[in-house]
């Protein structure tokens, strides 16, 4: 018996411990990355910035790959490129992102509960006065203005810059993309940002399977994704309760037993030596 797909919408290297959950619970995974990451020319607005740190009150990180984007520019114009410890403040979207800054250098003042942009505003005006406070927020060019907005609304001065570009549905992913959705035993479709959302299915209307990724379960990694999946048409079957990669695989688990998926294996159980509550890392 074929065991249930996966389809993980991001690189293999980026997914692995999801990849490495999933596996355990008796699944196949299929990483094909339905959005691409391109660096910022060096000697712009984030090299100054990341010469200037000690200048901010804060700096809002909203991605591990904001954090190597920040700490790559870092390299480029300071001897050490270490992040500082202190000054500035750092305050990170989620556990990931919180456990990136700690490898480089910083100390993570502030993360929220719930790994959003809302979440992380609201927790970072709980723990500080940010009336007249400067912030750096460091991100992609796609990303989305209410981060911004709502800590422009409790009185801080925003720097927004863009550290890496988002490019969606890369060519690349087109074939392995089709692949997946015509295999029969796919089970789920993993979402973890706005920009996967889209990517989907921009790359499988291209593929002439838009019809087939949309019959197909989702899984989102938390309530921004899930909406960015709503307002495309798609109703998540189930969404990671924390943003961490035993929760997302939970959360997969979950869809497979809730829904009925296009081939008749039965969804994977949890074997007694692995079971489905893990020790939850700091992501």
């Amino acid at each position: 018996m074929t065991a249930p797909l996966v389809l993980l919408t991001r690189p293999e290297a980026a997914g692995g411990a999801l990849t490495a959950a999933l596996t355990r619970l008796g699944y196949r995974v299929a990483a094909v990355p339905t959005i691409s990451i391109e660096a910022v020319a060096p000697g712009g607005t984030l090299d100054r910035a990341a010469g200037a740190l000690a200048e901010y009150d804060w700096v809002v990180v909203t991605s591990p790959t904001g954090v190597a984007a920040l700490t790559q520019a870092r390299a480029r114009v300071v001897s050490d490129g270490r992040l500082p410890s202190k000054p500035p403040r750092w305050a990170a979207v989620g556990p990931a992102t919180a456990r990136a800054l700690l490898e480089a250098g910083a100390v993570v003042d502030v993360v929220p509960d719930q790994a959003d942009g809302v979440s992380l505003a609201r927790a970072l005006a709980w723990h500080a006065a940010l009336a007249g406070a400067s912030i750096l927020l460091p991100r992609s060019d796609a990303a989305g203005d209410e981060l911004p907005r709502l800590l422009r609304l409790a009185g801080a001065s925003v720097d927004e810059t863009v550290a890496y570009r988002t490019i969606d549905a890369p060519a690349a992913s087109l074939g392995p993309l089709a692949d997946a959705l015509d295999d029969p035993a796919l089970a789920a479709i993993v979402l973890a940002s706005g920009s996967a959302v889209r990517g989907l299915l921009e790359l499988a209307e291209r593929a002439r399977r838009l019809e087939r990724a949309r019959r197909v379960p989702i899984v989102t990694i938390g309530p921004s994704t899930s909406t960015a999946a709503r307002i495309a048409g798609l109703e998540p079957a189930a969404e990671a309760d924390e943003a961490t990669p035993e929760a997302f695989a939970r959360a997969v688990l979950s869809a497979s037993r809730s829904t009925t998926p296009d081939h008749s294996a039965p969804p994977p159980r949890a074997a007694d030596n692995h079971p489905t509550q893990y020790q939850e890392p700091r992501r």
